[in-house]
């Protein structure tokens, strides 16, 4: 984006780096979930099918894998904050 500057845009890529890193470290269901819906932006009902899991299963491993990451992210802003 035209409108950041340059450290805003590294910060990004930083973060972008580290959601990949934090994605491949999730067990493999959690890592397909996620990589499925926000990659592929697949619905739940679709991953549910590709997966062979239950839509309800899918959610959960989505939102569980989706909370442990944002904790990462906050954990790591809150260092550099300091």
């Amino acid at each position: 984006d035209k409108n950041l500057s340059f450290d805003e845009s590294m910060h990004n890529e930083t973060v972008l780096g580290l959601f990949h890193s934090w994605l491949l470290s999730l067990p493999r269901k959690r890592q397909a979930v996620v990589s499925l819906r926000i990659y592929e932006e697949k619905p739940f009902s679709e991953i549910s099918e590709i997966l062979g899991i239950s839509e309800v299963s899918a959610r959960n491993l989505f939102s569980v894998a989706i909370k442990g990451i944002r904790e990462k992210l906050i954990k790591m802003e809150e260092n550099h904050a300091n």
